[in-house]
């Protein structure tokens, strides 16, 4: 069985646990369960806690994909995903030392050039750079797996995970962020309801922690994906010039 690995803690497991220390968090503001989500001691209790992470995790981690693949809105308002075609585009200063090598590529797989600089670019007209966006994407699947393959992935999955790590980290404080905005307004609209009102103190100082780590998740997770996406070229850059010179 492989090890856990660096992508598995920081994809599922940690943001997992963020997620359940939240609800937690909310229970001892609203009180809506009459037991602690967390466990006060090393036993059987905390490997529960990590099974219901772990699943709180994946969930976490399908809701993303469902999220940037099925939604416009989403990737556009939380800017946590930008294609990788308009991410290399605006690396001008790579340009001049890849596009020649993964053109080359390119031609292989789809019969014709489809790495330009941001200049030449921009004069195409919009519906070949649509086309042209849709092949670099594609060129990226289709590298990311031929790097994969050939064990030359570490970096740039190194990246990659702290990237997943934040990106989920958004997810799960919007969740709760939204959830005690609902529980808030259900604590006025039905003062009888068996929920604690917690003072406007405790409201803003919970609500400003969320708004600050949702703030710093969505900019590191920004960083994060550029980062990658620029180790990933380096690397199959080197990798080309390695295979295709022996």
């Amino acid at each position: 069985m492989d090890k856990f690995s660096l992508y598995d803690l920081l994809g599922l497991l940690l943001p997992g646990i963020f997620l359940v220390w939240l609800i937690h968090l909310l229970n001892a503001l609203f009180q809506f369960f009459s037991f602690s989500i967390l466990p006060v001691t090393w036993d059987l209790n905390l490997w529960l806690l990590l099974c219901f992470a772990l699943v709180a995790g994946a969930m976490l981690y399908v809701l993303n994909f469902w999220l940037v693949e099925k939604t416009r809105f989403y990737p556009r308002l939380t800017g946590l995903y930008k294609p990788v075609s308009e991410l290399y585009l605006k690396r001008n200063a790579q340009h001049q030392f890849m596009n020649d090598r993964l053109n080359k590529q390119a031609v292989n797989w789809y019969q014709q050039e489809i790495f330009f600089s941001l200049t030449v670019f921009k004069d195409l007209q919009e519906d070949v750079q649509h086309q042209l966006k849709v092949l670099q994407n594609e060129f990226y699947d289709r590298m990311y797996y031929e790097l994969e393959y050939h064990g030359k992935l570490e970096q740039a999955k190194t990246f990659q995970s702290f990237y997943f790590f934040f990106r989920q980290l958004f997810s799960a404080g919007l969740l709760v962020l939204m959830f005690a905005v609902s529980m808030v307004a259900l604590c006025h609209l039905f003062p009888s309801i068996y929920l604690r009102c917690p003072p406007v103190s405790e409201l803003l100082v919970v609500g400003g922690g969320l708004l600050v780590i949702l703030l710093l998740s969505v900019s590191l997770a920004q960083w994060y994906r550029k980062r990658m996406v620029q180790k990933m070229y380096w690397a199959y850059f080197s990798h080309l010039n390695q295979t295709q010179n022996l």
